[in-house]
This record gives structure tokens, sequence and C-alpha cells, in this order.
């Protein structure tokens, strides 16, 4: 993740890096030799969260932006042609 401020007093850049432990699932179903269904399922849980503020005027003051999830999930369905 990486983000970039831009201000008229500063400029700033950050970038957070995260390992996650994942598992997945892919199946298909062929109904010719070039045509097939396939469905595939991963999901991921970050092992560390990371998160981006905003830093105010004041030093004290800071919001919070974007914030990695506590879990991650994907799902993929549709056709799979082959040539």
């Amino acid at each position: 993740m990486t983000a970039n401020g831009i201000n008229e007093l500063h400029h700033g850049s950050a970038t957070a890096y995260w390992v996650g432990l994942g598992i997945g699932a892919r199946g298909r179903w062929e109904l010719t030799r070039w045509l097939a269904v396939a469905l595939e399922v991963d999901g991921m849980i970050p092992t560390q969260g990371q998160s981006f503020s905003i830093r105010g005027p004041a030093a004290n003051q800071s919001q919070p932006v974007s914030a990695t999830g506590v879990v991650a999930a994907r799902v993929h369905f549709g056709p799979e042609v082959r040539f």
C-alpha cells in the first residue's frame, strides 16, 4: 500500500508492506474439450495490520484514511475457453 500527500507546505509519501496467510480452492467443470465453467475461492488473513493517517496542522491531530481488513476474500466464477 502506498500513499502520497501534497500540501502547500509539506509533501510526503509512505509505503507499508505486510504478510498474510492465505488458502484457496479451484474447481472446473469441463463441458467440452475447449469450454469449461470455473469456480475459484481464495481467502487471506493479514499477520499484522497496517493503516495510513493524515496528520493535521497540530502535531497531535491525526485522521485515519485507510487500513487493512481483518480478512480478505475473493470469489471468481465464469467460463474458461481453451485454445
